[in-house]
Order: structure tokens, then C-alpha cells, then sequence
């Protein structure tokens, strides 16, 4: 494809904005004891600390929570098929601070993860940690026949609605709407004595024109995060829309196999999620002083601007 030279240098600039650097080393079995004594239990297969030095169960550690636009996808037995942001925002915070875990989990949605994931998660949150969240690309499809949406599918909007569900084998399922769950996960971490942090689901590589990314004003699963996060009284970043100034001015074509996968609008390359953690940072950075989580924050963050405040609120 044929890609214009302005748009590549845009590029450039973008990324070192983004200050991406050598990602930090791996990191061996989880400790076995948190910093108040008590036993830490990861769930099957996961370890934690991907992208920093060491779990250190003494400090305070930032979670993660999502789909596959937030952790890395594995692609024929291969790490890194589908890179998220959560495994790039590490180099933001000064990590001999804080932890930083991405228990995101491909798939799943705001419904299949609070019920199937999040428990095992929520046991080793706790008080002085930080949760953020963002989840909606799985959401859809409820009503679908197909049984896999089905049975991850969320109610749409962000009501007290329910409804009663055959999820196979004599099983019924009360399923509640996206924002409920959100709200839910909300509250399980404020019962941690924990601060939640809400964020819109990223963009899909979509655009109304070569240089405008469709943002999400009108989509429905950003703006029932906004609301849920309001009605909880806590902090919004709409990362739907910062990211999508971010990719504006390089446009269409630059994005396409550069940033997200080819043939795939929802997944992004190890160079898209780069940016979208960045974004993640000018969200928090926003909040300034109002969010406990940036006196974490590492030099690296510092080139980092503030995104505008139109696209983050604290309650």
C-alpha cells in the first residue's frame, strides 16, 4: 500500500511521544505471601508480573482488567498475535512503587468475566491497590442464536434490568445489562478498600473519512461506561476518543496492517497498543493530583501531555 511520507514522520512522532522503550524483563512464579501475610492464589496459568521486574508483594499493584484489546493474544502457539495496551504501560510506572498485573483475558466480556474470571481476580485485590477496567468489544449479541455470543452477550444499556437465561444443561443464568457489571466490579473493589478506574473500550479501526476515526459518541458501550462510571462516582477516562485524536492525523491508510492487524478492526499491532497505553497515561494524568495512582508514575511519563478534559472526569 502506498503510505505518504508526512504521514510516516506523524507516525514517528507519535511513538516517541509514546516514549516506547525496551520492554522490561519477564518475571518467574508469583511470591507466595501478599504484603498483609495472607496467601496469594493467581488463577491456572497466569503469572504475574509480564512486563516489570518482579511481583513484589510488599507494594501497592495497579490490575488490569478486560478483553484481548487490553491483554496480549496468543496466535499459533505464539505470544504477541493480538498485542493490548495493559501489557505496555509498565515503563509509565516506577515499579519498584507498584505492581503492575494485567489480568485481562481474551474474549470475554463485561458478563463472562465478572462471572467466570473476576472472583479469582478480586481475591488477591487488595486495600491500597488500583483497578482499571475497560470492556464493551464482547458485549454484543445476547439474543444472538449463536451459542458463544449468547452465553457472554450482555444486556444493552446500563439499567437494573434482567433476564433469565438456558445456558445448557439445566442451568439458568440471571444476565443483567453491561453497565450493571461494571458497576458491579465497581463496588467489589471499593469493598477492597481499592480505587476503580473506568475506561471506554478502544476504537475499532474504523473511519468516516481518510482522517477522521469514528469515535464513539454514539457508541453505545462507551457511552454506558461513562454512565456507569458516573452513577458509581468514579473516575472516567473516555479512551474511545483520545485514542481516536491520537490516529486522526495519520490517517486511514497509515492505520490499516501499521496499527491495528490487517483484516481485523478491533486488534492492534505492538505499535497501536503502544500508543493506546499512552493514551491510557494522558488519560490519568488528567485527573492530576485527584487520582492517588500518578504519585506512581515513572519519568517516563512525564513527556506525556494531559488529554483534554472534555475526555476524563473524576467523582
Amino acid at each position: 500500500m502506498n503510505r505518504n511520507p508526512l504521514l510516516r514522520t506523524a507516525g514517528i512522532a507519535i511513538l516517541l511521544l509514546a516514549g516506547f522503550a525496551a520492554a522490561a524483563q519477564q518475571t518467574d512464579a508469583p511470591h507466595g505471601v501478599d504484603r498483609h501475610g495472607k496467601a496469594l492464589r493467581f488463577p491456572p496459568g497466569v503469572e504475574p508480573g509480564m512486563h516489570h521486574a518482579g511481583f513484589n508483594p510488599v507494594l501497592p499493584t495497579l490490575w488490569a482488567i478486560g478483553d484481548s484489546t487490553v491483554k496480549n493474544g496468543r496466535e499459533n502457539g505464539k505470544e504477541g498475535g493480538r498485542w493490548g495496551w495493559a501489557d505496555e504501560i509498565a515503563k509509565y510506572f516506577d515499579t519498584s512503587k507498584i505492581n503492575i498485573e494485567n489480568q485481562a483475558l481474551g474474549g470475554t466480556s463485561s458478563r463472562s468475566f465478572e462471572r467466570d474470571w473476576w472472583p479469582d481476580v478480586l481475591e488477591m485485590i487488595r486495600p491500597g491497590d488500583f483497578v482499571i477496567m475497560q470492556f464493551g468489544h464482547n458485549d454484543d449479541g445476547v439474543h444472538a442464536k449463536n451459542d458463544h455470543l449468547r452465553l457472554r452477550g450482555s444486556l444493552p444499556g446500563n439499567g437494573d434490568d434482567t433476564e433469565e437465561m438456558d445456558v445448557g444443561g439445566g442451568k439458568m443464568e440471571t444476565v443483567h445489562s453491561y453497565g450493571w457489571y461494571l458497576r458491579k466490579m465497581i463496588t467489589d473493589v471499593r469493598a477492597k478498600d481499592a480505587t476503580p478506574i473506568v475506561c471506554s473500550l478502544i476504537p475499532r479501526n474504523s473511519w468516516s473519512d481518510p482522517h477522521t476515526m469514528v469515535r464513539g459518541q454514539d457508541d453505545t458501550y462507551a457511552k454506558w461506561a461513562a454512565e456507569a462510571a458516573a452513577q458509581e462516582h468514579v473516575s472516567f477516562i473516555n479512551l474511545n476518543h483520545i485514542i481516536a485524536q491520537q490516529l486522526d492525523p495519520l490517517g486511514e491508510d497509515f492505520s490499516d496492517g501499521t496499527l491495528y492487524r490487517l483484516d481485523d478492526h478491533t486488534h492492534t499491532t505492538l505499535l497501536g497498543a503502544q500508543i493506546n497505553a499512552h493514551c491510557v497515561i494522558s488519560g490519568l494524568k488528567t485527573l492530576g493530583d485527584d487520582m492517588p495512582l500518578n504519585k506512581y508514575l515513572s519519568p517516563t511519563a512525564e513527556p506525556v501531555k494531559p488529554a483534554s478534559a472534555e475526555n476524563v472526569f473524576q467523582n
